[in-house]
């Protein structure tokens, strides 16, 4: 019964928050219009500069060590593991072929031979005039924005490769370190569940493999940043318009940097908990239902402002570059959801689950008793967590529900795009939510509640 009131509850709040939402909309809409404008401009930008000086880097790069002709790594902190999405964000940049529009939205990346791709070699003899794009197998990149791309750009005007890379790595500690410390001051739930993800993505997110990668920094950053800037000025968004606005922004933002590594589904829960947690600490722990409205409606903008910026660059590819380059875009979306095969799909989503813990020694320097330990950990926070949460008070099972609500939304990632994450390991990295929002529900449970009169209440 209980259960039933509880997911009562969350319908309703759903129902509920859609009504109030719709006098916040159109800012909402404007500021996803506003931040694909700057996208788009960026893309121009950078691919109107010379690609000479970033030539040169990407040769500087090779002879120095910094790349290499191995797509993949093993156990490297210097260069990371995935030089292969490097490589490909490299040529992105330097690849001049074709008009503006097509080096903006589709900008076009080579391999020696289809079959058997080899991206880092290709970009090294592209780079010093080993090979002609004319006699190599190439094809564009109009799937996405690429906001990586601009950026990557700008570094390497004022740095080189390696440097650059520290510097992405520098900053997703830091952006981790001012998450923790923001979540910190603002007290309450949100301190304890802020620090859980801070520590968790220091030590588990892969970082040392990762953390420097062209096209997985900055997405993660930007995660990281955008919830740091939702708990410190939480009570300017406290507006629903205000909220949806940032939502909606937030949304579109880490779409644009986005590269299918992992941002989208982690930016989602993170957003959705810590809204719901910003709402239960301001209401003092009082009737949870606010809480869940707005938590719902800030996931809505959020959604509505990837998807409306991933369809605005379709849309664009379309208009500039003509119908031929959207095919790219439809047969990837087949195969990554499984519709292409209908009848694989229950394999494709074992395979898909499979792969996120198969590959969680990338998250405890590999190793396989050390990625054991962390499954085994996290599912022990979550078990204690649901039977502490059992036996408190309603406030305490929505406190739990909302931890599990978040986290669930890395399971509808992967039922959403089974094959994608079947084949690429590196989505492992989505399991920082449910660790930390494990750890982080097991905590707030344990403790005796911050709001409550008698300091025996074991929770809230």
């Amino acid at each position: 019964m209980r259960a039933c009131r509880a997911s009562g509850i969350v319908a309703a709040a759903m129902r509920a928050r859609i009504a109030q939402a719709a006098p916040g909309a159109l800012p909402a809409l404007a500021a996803i219009a506003l931040v694909n404008i700057l996208f788009l401009a960026a893309s121009f930008c950078a691919a109107s500069a010379p690609a000479a000086p970033r030539l040169a880097k990407v040769r500087q790069a090779f002879a120095a060590g910094e790349l290499v002709d191995r797509d993949y790594l093993k156990s490297d902190w210097r260069r990371g593991k995935d030089q292969y999405n490097d490589c490909v964000v490299l040529q992105l940049a330097v690849n001049s072929r074709g008009s503006l529009a097509r080096k903006a939205l589709a900008p076009a990346y080579y391999v020696s031979d289809g079959a058997h791709p080899d991206v880092c070699k290709s970009l090294r003899r592209l780079a010093t005039g080993e090979a002609d794009p004319a006699g190599m197998s190439g094809d564009s990149y109009s799937r996405y924005w690429h906001g990586y791309v601009p950026l990557t750009s700008a570094l390497l005007a004022f740095t080189d490769v390696g440097t650059a890379r520290q510097a992405l790595r520098l900053f997703v500690i830091a952006a981790l370190l001012a998450l923790a410390a923001t979540a910190s001051r603002a007290g309450g739930a949100t301190r304890i569940a802020g620090i859980s993800v801070g520590v968790t993505g220091l030590l588990f997110w892969g970082l040392p493999y990762y953390g420097q990668g062209l096209s997985f920094a900055p997405g993660d950053a930007l995660v990281i940043l955008g919830i740091a800037a939702l708990i410190r000025f939480g009570r300017t968004l406290e507006r629903t318009s205000g909220l949806l606005v940032f939502s909606a922004a937030y949304g579109s933002l880490i779409a644009y940097m986005d590269f299918l590594t992992g941002p989208l589904p982690t930016g989602a829960c993170l957003l959705f908990l810590f809204t719901w947690l910003a709402r239960f600490d301001a209401s003092r722990g009082g009737a949870p239902g606010d809480a869940w409205r707005k938590a719902f409606g800030a996931l809505v903008a959020y959604a509505l402002g990837a998807v409306l910026t991933v369809a605005i660059k379709q849309v664009l590819v379309l208009a500039l570059l003509g119908p031929g380059e959207l095919r790219s875009f439809a047969m990837n979306a087949e195969l990554y959801t499984g519709i292409a095969d209908v009848r694989a799909l229950p394999s494709d989503y074992a395979g898909g689950f499979l792969t996120l813990f198969k590959y969680t020694p990338l998250l405890t320097y590999y190793s396989i008793a050390g990625g054991a330990a962390l499954l085994l950990c996290s599912a022990l926070a979550w078990a204690s967590a649901a039977f502490l949460a059992s036996r408190s008070s309603a406030k305490a099972k929505s406190l739990f529900l909302a931890h599990a609500t978040a986290a669930s939304g890395i399971a509808f990632w992967v039922l959403l795009l089974p094959v994608h994450t079947a084949l690429h390991g590196f989505m492992t990295r989505m399991l920082i939510v449910p660790f930390a929002f494990g750890w982080s529900a097991l905590a707030l449970l344990s403790r005796p509640h911050p709001h409550s009169r008698r300091g025996s209440a074991r929770t809230p």
